[in-house]
């Protein structure tokens, strides 16, 4: 079996002679030396950018005094290397290459850990090294991403921008809530949108009201449903759908007429890019493996995740600290994966106590960390909820946008439809 494209040799020398032929060269390059296959060079790669960042000067004597061996055998190979050395402006393309020589070399690793496992009947632990090979292999893939220049930044914020104009078309994913859309520009890529209510105020029914309008113009969508089975999720989208009471149909007492609704539902349902992984206990980890591995498959291009204290904290951590390290993971996917992801929070209980029981940011336990990584935090209020406001009407909702690092924050006055699951402008205005 031929496995040379699990090295890069020839760009591991050139780089490693360039550190030593060009001041800075180690300083200056998008690498780290332990992505090197080879001991020796990756030896003289981190020397030379010690030397470099204390000030001195690289010299092929400097480094051959720091190499095992004699100094007179090091100092022939240095000078091989020299004459090796690429210049520097070809300095990104070999890091390119040996970057994705070592995503291989992880991915051929984790290959041979599925095979092991699969040997064993470890079922865990094979899912764990796919996703570690799908994981190195899009590593390999992508192994040129880096740091970019302002400027190419620029760039490429001006044609998203220009695009859209020319289009017509917002660069977000439009909701069906036109004041939504409005203050936040539609479902973004790389943004985390957090949704926060207390139970029952619909933060769930929101959410998929997000993911069918997604789905409705050929977003795939994965969604982690920790507390609702696929099914009874499935049932409230028939209910938003058809218009027939998801209650009365879950109980068998759906009328005949209601069927033809029902079955033209699940229809439309069968035509949406839409997966729900309803596996109950997920760490967040194991939520990016399976993110990972639904992209390889079909595609990713938005997460949403109901909900943030039903993620299983990892092994070791707790209180705050575990909550902390979760919401970061979950923040990483809005950039791993480049897409939206919707994060579903339950406030606590703080808020019933108060003459005002409107949530706000401090009522999350361990608020800090999702007021940190929110790009925009959706709060639902509906006061018909409370047994003892009477005079509330049942129809009334508030969308309170409590942070939005791009637009206004305020409150949505919104409407709720019970039977339909589902939210609206209660402004006319914003109506679709």
């Amino acid at each position: 079996m031929n496995l040379d494209h699990l090295t890069a040799e020839t760009d591991e020398r050139r780089i490693a002679g360039a550190c030593v032929a060009w001041p800075d060269v180690s300083l200056s390059m998008d690498l780290d030396p332990s992505q090197m296959a080879s001991p020796v060079l990756r030896d003289i790669v981190t020397e030379a950018a010690r030397i470099s960042s204390a000030g001195g000067t690289v010299d092929v004597v400097s480094i051959a005094r720091e190499m095992s061996g004699t100094t007179k055998d090091a100092l022939i190979f240095l000078v091989e290397l020299q004459s090796e050395a690429c210049v520097p402006v070809a300095v990104d393309h070999h890091c390119q290459r040996i970057r994705q020589a070592y995503s291989r070399r992880q991915a051929h690793s984790a290959a041979n850990r599925l095979r092991i496992a699969l040997e064993a009947g470890d079922d865990v632990g094979a899912a764990s090294a796919a996703s570690d090979a799908i994981g190195a292999v899009s590593g390999a893939h992508n192994a040129s991403s880096g740091p970019v220049t302002l400027g190419d930044a620029a760039e490429a914020a001006y044609n998203k921008a220009e695009a859209a104009r020319l289009s017509g078309e917002p660069p977000g994913i439009q909701t069906s809530i036109g004041s939504l859309n409005r203050v936040t520009g539609g479902l973004r890529d790389q943004r985390l949108y957090i949704i926060a209510a207390r139970p029952s105020h619909g933060k769930s029914a929101l959410a998929m009201q997000l993911v069918i309008d997604a789905g409705r113009v050929g977003k795939r969508v994965l969604v982690f449903s920790l507390e609702m089975g696929a099914e009874s999720l499935a049932t409230r989208e028939i209910a938003r759908l058809s218009g027939v009471n998801s209650q009365r149909m879950d109980r068998g007492q759906h009328s005949e007429t209601d069927t033809p609704k029902i079955i033209s539902a699940v229809e439309q349902m069968h035509g949406l890019p839409i997966w729900i992984d309803d596996r109950p206990g997920l760490t967040a980890r194991e939520v990016e493996q399976a993110c990972r591995v639904h992209q390889a498959r079909h595609g990713l291009d938005m997460i949403a995740i109901d909900y943030s204290q039903l993620l299983r904290p990892e092994r070791g951590l707790v209180g705050e600290g575990a909550i902390a390290d979760t919401v970061t993971r979950v923040d990483a996917l809005k950039k791993t994966f480049n897409c939206p992801v919707v994060l579903l929070v339950q406030p606590n209980k703080a808020c019933d106590s108060r003459p005002d029981r409107r949530p706000t940011m401090g009522d999350m336990h361990g608020s800090s960390i999702f007021e940190k990584c929110a790009n925009v935090m959706i709060i639902i209020y509906r006061a018909a909820q409370y047994a003892d406001n009477r005079d509330a009407d049942p129809l009334e909702a508030e969308g309170i946008i409590a942070k939005n690092r791009e637009g206004t924050c305020g409150v949505l006055p919104w409407r709720w439809n019970g039977p339909r699951q589902t939210f609206a402008d209660a402004n006319p205005d914003f109506q679709h």
